[in-house]
Order: C-alpha cells, then structure tokens, then sequence
C-alpha cells in the first residue's frame, strides 16, 4: 500500500505540473495581453471562416459572430503590434467572406466598412480549388513500404548531417495538421556540442549510443496557442504530429531517427528548460536524434501489433 500512495502521490504531483503550466502560459483567461496570444485567436477564427467558405454549399452570412471578433481583434492587434502575416491571412480571409457575401446577396455592412480597397486587391483567396487527379498523380508512393521501412536508430555513423537537410525536413512539415490551423509546433535545431550532451544526459533514454548522436532536434509545442481547458492536451496531440511529419520527411532524404521520449518528471523538465533557455510557454513534446546510416547496423525488432489488433469497426 505505501508503494501504491507514493506512485499516487507522484502522479498527482506531476499532473498539477502540467495543469499548472497549462493554466498559466494558455490563453484560457488571457487572449489579448501579447501578439502571440492575440494572433492564435486570429488564426482560429480566420480558419473557421476558411472552413465555411470551403464547404460545398456556403451557408450564407454564416459566421457573423466570429466575423465581428476578428473584425475587433484584428483591430486590437493591428494597433497594438502592427500589421504582420497574421493579420494579412485574416483580412484575405475577411475580403473573400465579403465578396462570396456579395455574390450570395448577403453583404456584411461593417466589414465593408472595415477592410480598405488594399485588402480586397492583395486578397489571397481563403479557399483552394483543386483537382483530384493532380493530387493522386503527386501522392503516388507505397506508403507501406516507405513508412515499414523506417527503424528507431541507434548506430550512427560519423557523417555530419547538413544543416539544410534539418531545414529542408523542418520545411516539408510545413504542412502537419494542427487544431484550428493554429501551429504551436515548434523545432530547436540543437548545434552545440555542449548543449546537445548536457540535454541528452537530462533525457536519459539514450545510454550506449548518445554520443554517436550526430544532431539533436527537439521538437516544443506553444501553449499561447490555447484557449480553453478542453485543448489541456492538444499541444502533446499537434507537437507529436508535427514530430512524426519531420520523422518521415528526415527518412524520406535517407536519413536515420530515433524518437528519444520526453515522459519526465518536473525536475528534469525544468532542467532542460533553463539549458535551452527555453521560453516558458512552450512545452517540450520530444526529442529527435538524427545522423546518418552506418553501411551495416542492427535495430529493434520492434515486432508491431497486426491491423488486426488494431482496428476495430463499430
């Protein structure tokens, strides 16, 4: 029993850990008080406008409570931080909702009044038409194979990783899905020597082959990116997307990963907060080790479970 309440008492320390930083560093209670904060609430509520205007029949002048937040905050923002990429993707959106609102003969007064003639000329339309032919000639691969090829690596070889491979797999993941379009992911390229043993020794997970590690990723998630108690674990959810996109993006450029896990205790997350320096409102999801393959190495079997396992139709 004294086994079972210290791992009781454990677990509650460390979900108040969690809970705690969650509470403090969201925007559950605070959406205006900082561009980043401010500009999530503008990427949300632009994305839901793109979403409407994407359905296949647009319901017209829907959204006219969310059409009056941004109109507000773009505003707020607009005056307190300056116009920037955020705004600009929410007045296209804006300018796009206003013109289909013409077309459907439901004009909205106040964003007429709102956007400039600069805003409707640079719009850039909120939605995409595309053809799926196009996207099935450019999606031909054998995923199985590619994704069954790839193994957890633990030998590396003494080859540097180049810098622009990191960017370029960074780059690709571009793309991850992310709640709302909000993309808290965040990706550390860890190039100090020093720093990247001192992380690794705080991880822990990497004894006997860390020092072959040729580079460090470690992949953090914005907490400003979330507004209310019910996205308490969405950052774990699009870090850990966004981690597996660069995964697959690292693999698909030959080289070798290993997902080193960041399940600690408070202790050590602080620890590697203040060697990063880290900004204290991301959370750190993961670390990536990568280098390059040896000509011939061992993995894990790793032996998986079957889709049978798996899958279950209800």
């Amino acid at each position: 029993m004294l086994a079972v309440a210290k791992s009781f008492a454990k677990l509650n320390r460390n979900l108040f850990y969690d809970a705690f930083r969650y509470f403090r560093f969201s925007s559950m209670f605070d959406r205006e008080s900082e561009s980043a904060r401010l500009g999530a609430a503008i990427k949300m509520d632009a994305h839901r406008i793109e979403k409407g205007l994407a359905l296949p029949q647009s319901r017209p002048g829907f959204g006219q409570d969310v059409v009056a937040r941004l109109i507000r905050d773009v505003g707020v923002y607009e005056a307190r931080f300056g116009a920037d990429r955020i705004t600009r993707i929410a007045r296209s959106a804006l300018a796009d909702y206003e013109q289909t609102g013409r077309e459907q003969g439901v004009p909205h007064g106040a964003l007429g009044q709102f956007l400039t003639s600069d805003d409707f000329a640079d719009a850039e339309s909120a939605t995409i038409r595309l053809d799926a032919k196009a996207i099935r000639a450019r999606s031909q691969i054998d995923f199985t194979a590619f994704a069954h090829s790839r193994h957890s690596l633990r030998q590396f070889s003494a080859e540097p990783v180049s810098p622009d491979a990191i960017e370029a797999a960074v780059r690709a993941a571009e793309r991850t899905p992310s709640v709302c379009n909000r993309q808290s992911a965040k990706a550390y390229h860890i190039v100090d020597p020093s720093l990247r043993k001192q992380l690794l020794e705080v991880q822990g997970g990497n004894r006997g082959f860390g020092d072959d590690i040729a580079e460090l990723l470690i992949i953090t998630s914005e907490l400003r990116n979330f507004v209310s108690a019910a996205e308490r674990y969405q950052c774990w959810i699009d870090g850990g997307l966004f981690a597996m996109s660069v995964v697959y993006a690292l693999h698909a450029q030959g080289l070798g990963t290993c997902m080193l896990n960041w399940s600690v205790d408070p202790s050590r997350d602080i620890t590697a907060r203040k060697l990063m320096n880290l900004p204290p409102t991301q959370n750190i999801i993961v670390y990536i080790a990568v280098g390059h393959y040896p000509e011939n190495f061992s993995v894990a079997t790793s032996t998986r479970l079957g889709a049978d396992d798996i899958l279950t139709r209800l």
